[in-house]
């Protein structure tokens, strides 16, 4: 595990808003005023907890909404002289741990409902040795599977050392290796989860991934390897499904799957079509992704 220096722990700590939470739990606790604080604090994790649902990611701004609302709960449970006359309701930890485990169950149906999804699409994207084919099918699955607005297949190509995108239907300028959302997922082979493609992240050079017409908000990215490597990207853009607007650790999950398959099948189909090329010389499938971003 790499060393944090006293700055790092600071700017993490503010990243996820942490003093919002401890200011939270501490007015919950003074409005209240349990035998058992530690028993009342783990009701109230437990609460929250039960009402994420689908295996949402912790989000920064969730603790800022935690406050303001036993704030406001309290403020207009006050008499004239501003005294606190009712204290908010909480359910106990027995009736928190009855909905966390409904939600749980919830989970897991629609967590092994999603998996035969999966299975299934990658069945279908490795049932053909078209090329063509099977990049129209790796998109078409994706935007079924994670309900995204658009997917987006990068492979890289030598020749121009870029990532360029296997779309037919988009114009999208070529990625310089390296440079990025996508260079830097191919860099590293982790995930990147932004619920905000412009603000999440401020490490990360977005400016190589805008996409002229389409107006980027949430984004999921993962690699895509053959064999041995890394040989492209596979990105979801604007989550719209069942309204919500991020991906979640479920959408990160099934992308994964699908991207292992992709790189196994854009390989196969690759090597079928061009037994004495490798993947990494083959040209776009649209002249038009070949243009630069400067």
């Amino acid at each position: 595990m790499d060393s944090l220096s006293a700055e790092d722990g600071e700017n993490y700590l503010n990243s996820i808003h942490f003093r919002s939470l401890i200011e939270w739990l501490t007015a919950e606790t003074l409005l209240a005023r349990p035998q058992d604080p530690l028993e009342f604090a783990r009701a109230l994790m437990d609460e929250k907890m039960a009402q994420r649902a689908n295996l949402e990611l912790y989000q920064a701004q969730d603790a800022v909404m935690y406050l303001k609302q036993c704030y406001m709960l309290a403020s207009a449970s006050a008499n004239d002289q501003g005294r606190i006359e009712i204290q908010p309701r909480r359910t106990t930890n027995k009736e928190a741990n009855a909905n966390l485990k409904e939600t749980q169950e919830s989970i897991l149906l629609q967590r092994l409902s999603s998996l035969e999804k999966a299975i299934a699409s990658c069945h279908r994207i490795t049932n053909s040795l078209v090329f063509s084919e099977v990049v129209s099918s790796v998109i078409r699955e994706g935007k079924d599977l994670l309900g995204a607005e658009h997917v987006i297949l990068f492979l890289y190509n030598e020749s121009v050392n870029c990532f360029l995108a296997q779309n037919s239907d988009l114009e999208i300028a070529c990625i310089p290796k390296g440079k990025g959302i996508i260079g830097a997922v191919a860099a590293s082979c982790k995930n990147v989860n932004l619920s905000n493609i412009y603000d999440d992240d401020k490490t990360l050079d977005a400016q190589y991934d805008r996409i002229d017409g389409i107006p980027a908000r949430s984004l999921l990215c993962v690699p895509i390897r053959d064999n041995k490597n890394v040989i492209g990207a596979l990105q979801a853009l604007n989550k719209c499904a069942s309204g919500k607007s991020r991906f979640d650790a479920l959408d990160e999950e099934l992308l994964g799957i699908l991207g292992t398959h992709a790189g196994i099948a854009v390989t196969n189909a690759h090597t079928y079509e061009n037994p004495h090329e490798s993947i990494a010389q083959k040209s776009t499938a649209n002249p038009l992704n070949c243009a630069q971003v400067t």
